[in-house]
């Protein structure tokens, strides 16, 4: 259940952060990606058929969004 939040978190910061438009776009995707794993695994009764599937499609933008977030903020996200 805690993905789903830190889905809706994503989103919001997808929004609110002022980074490079791809940047935003993967965060977006990678917050729906995790909404949509949570929500899978309460209503799908044979998950487990499914979970490497949604793993993937989860793991590939929460990489490159969440990385390069944090890549950004270490190397541009102080202003002078």
């Amino acid at each position: 259940m805690g993905l789903f939040f830190f889905g809706i978190h994503i989103l919001l910061l997808s929004k609110i952060a002022f980074v490079p438009r791809i940047i935003k776009v993967f965060l977006a995707i990678a917050g729906v990606m995790y909404i949509v794993d949570t929500v899978a695994n309460f209503l799908i009764s044979n998950y487990s058929d499914y979970a490497s599937a949604l793993l993937i499609l989860i793991a590939i933008p929460s990489i490159i969004g969440e990385m390069s977030f944090a890549l950004w903020l270490l190397i541009k996200g102080e202003r002078t």
